[in-house]
């Protein structure tokens, strides 16, 4: 494999770069020609990121090959701290991304690593790049022509920069930007879609901060990042190209991006969606990405949000989301609800399982955000659960004189009388 040294990087301008992304902080010229695919942004504190990869960006060829494949190139940046883990890294990514992988080949380059692979239908080759204890890594799969000849380019024009979190957002060809006070949005298309989803976005943070008054750690919050798809199908292709299927919209803890489309067929849908992913994403932020929040508690506080209304003044106002209600009712009055202490320790996939979860978690948080008497659980439990660490520990300090059992009792009373 004919990888270009890269000690002579360092001599390489800048200014010849195709690429560059100052707040991943690299860049590289891109194959001529090929097409830049959307990935997820490169988060702000992606040493904490979790197990895995980040993805930088992607590129496609504009056309088959002689083979009939589509060559792509994935440029990652990864959390290991030597050459030989990020080896490993890369390796396992690429096992679990591309049927058949197997390395054919590999060999030391300075301070860097290259392989080449097959691949089911084609072949595949990959450089690392580290500078000190940053390693980013180039991934290039096509058919069984495809030759090496734009990663040469790519690594050969690699430049570490400093990572700049403060740099402005990098727009990928075709898409637009918008900030408002707390986010920033890139989308296609509508600018007057873009511009009301940035005003619900505002609303509905307002009223976040106001029944979930939580500090964020570290002090100042981030700008959170939003994409805006202008039709399902980019929206679907783009998903499950990040491992989500079937969804409306999602938030990625991982990136910490909210990702949506606008449903003309029902853009009201469109807009309480978005409330419930903006209240995952917000939860994320003040919370921080190593605390677990139950998923009762999660799923349940986002369909709280999901009921809401914005108003025709611009502010945005919770109410009872009467859906899921009657969907905890029905459960409760057939027998099917689930006891609070069975629900407070389940796992996501048990939580999914249960068809009037989202109902019975809805139920539950509502009552606890509007009952007198537990006035004040609810953002106790979240900073409970990012102090302690444990979830355990932080319910038994957020429920303090109440028992499981007389909160059992008390919801199931107001669920039937409310």
């Amino acid at each position: 494999m004919r990888i270009l040294a890269f000690a002579l990087l360092s001599s390489v301008a800048l200014a010849d770069a195709a690429y560059e992304d100052r707040r991943a902080g690299v860049t590289f010229s891109a194959p001529d020609g090929w097409i830049e695919v959307p990935t997820p942004p490169v988060p702000e504190d992606v040493e904490e990121d979790a197990d895995g990869p980040t993805p930088v960006v992607r590129y496609q060829a504009s056309e088959p090959d002689g083979d009939g494949m589509l060559a792509r190139i994935d440029v990652f940046l990864l959390r290991a701290g030597t050459a030989d883990e990020a080896a490993k890294e890369l390796e396992g990514w690429a096992s679990e991304t591309w049927r058949g992988f197997e390395v054919l080949e590999r060999n030391e380059l300075g301070s860097g690593r290259t392989l080449n692979a097959r691949i089911d239908g084609g072949k595949a080759f990959a450089a690392i790049m580290a500078s000190g204890s940053r390693h980013a890594a180039i991934f290039l799969a096509g058919g069984p022509s495809q030759t090496d000849a734009p990663i040469i380019r790519a690594t050969g024009t690699w430049l570490f920069l400093d990572p700049d979190p403060a740099a402005p957002l990098r727009i990928p060809p075709g898409w637009k930007a918008s900030e408002t006070q707390h986010y920033r949005l890139r989308f296609q298309g509508d600018d007057d879609f873009a511009r009301e989803v940035g005003r619900h976005l505002e609303a509905i943070s307002a009223e976040l901060r106001r029944i979930l008054p939580l500090e964020v750690p570290g002090g100042d919050r981030r700008s959170l990042d939003v994409r805006l798809f202008s039709n399902a199908r980019e929206f679907a292709a783009y998903a499950s190209a990040n491992g989500v299927e079937g969804a409306e919209a999602y938030f990625s803890p991982a990136q910490n991006e909210l990702v949506a489309h606008m449903d003309e067929r029902s853009p009201d849908r469109t807009f309480h969606v978005l409330y419930h992913e903006a209240t995952h994403q917000y939860l994320r932020d003040v919370l921080g990405r190593k605390t677990r929040i139950p998923i009762w508690l999660d799923e349940g506080l986002g369909e709280v949000f999901y009921g809401g209304a914005f108003g025709a003044g611009g502010a945005f106002t919770v109410g009872p989301n009467d859906a899921r209600l009657d969907e905890a009712r029905r459960a409760l009055k057939s027998g099917a609800a689930l006891k609070l202490d069975t629900m407070f320790g389940m796992s996501r996939d048990e939580f999914y399982d249960v068809d009037s979860a989202y109902g019975q978690g809805l139920s539950v948080a509502w009552f606890l955000l509007s009952d007198p008497r537990y006035r004040g659980v609810v953002p106790a439990w979240l900073a409970a659960l990012r102090d302690e660490g444990d979830a355990k520990k932080a319910q038994a300090k957020a429920l303090e004189n109440h028992t499981v059992e007389q909160l059992e009792r008390d919801w199931k009373r107001w669920l039937v009388e409310e």
